[in-house]
């Protein structure tokens, strides 16, 4: 009877208790939908601060440009990241990329992304790892220049949209690309 009343009141707490987004879940990559402060869907005029580093996309008739915020403290927790790029089609956020240095590093942002969006899934070749929620993908993978690990190797990561956003040039474009 005891455990009744527990399970009873476990269910009112879970039924009676607000709508949230597990931490640790797939749906939080879905809901961050971004990195930072940089959202996917907004556009180029939105951010201050970005330097054009490339300016073409040779697999789409899309305007893609690649920039970078000099300015912007670029960290995940307490570890410096090598690098952000913003990659916009059509003026849009599309796909962000970050890399860090460093097998440490790289291991102690893994737990951050753990943390935050669950294990995720270790690709067949045993050379990345993903985390795909309905809407945003992330990826891991190492940037090798040649034979097996070492601790100057760079680690990439890389999220984007899994479909075309919504309302936006972008769509027509990539529909038009296929």
């Amino acid at each position: 009877m005891k455990l009744f009343y527990t399970l009873l009141l476990l269910l009112v707490g879970l039924l009676t208790s607000s709508p949230s987004v597990a931490q640790g879940s797939l749906a939080a990559l879905d809901t961050k939908n971004g990195f930072k402060d940089a959202k996917f869907g907004m556009p180029l005029s939105a951010f201050k601060g970005m330097v054009l580093q490339k300016n073409h996309n040779p697999f789409s008739t899309s305007s893609t440009k690649i920039c970078r915020r000099p300015t912007y403290e670029n960290k995940v927790g307490n570890i410096k990241l090598d690098y952000v790029e913003y990659e916009f089609t059509d003026d849009v956020l599309y796909v962000i990329v970050f890399t860090v240095k460093g097998m440490a590093n790289c291991k102690n942002v893994l737990k951050a992304i753990q943390s935050a969006y669950g294990p995720g899934e270790v690709w067949p070749t045993k050379m990345g790892m993903s985390w795909k929620g309905k809407e945003v993908y992330l990826n891991l993978l190492p940037m090798r220049d040649g034979e097996g690990v070492n601790e100057d190797e760079y680690y990439r990561f890389q999220m984007g949209r899994n479909s075309p956003i919504k309302n936006s040039t972008l769509s027509q474009n990539m529909a038009n690309d296929l």
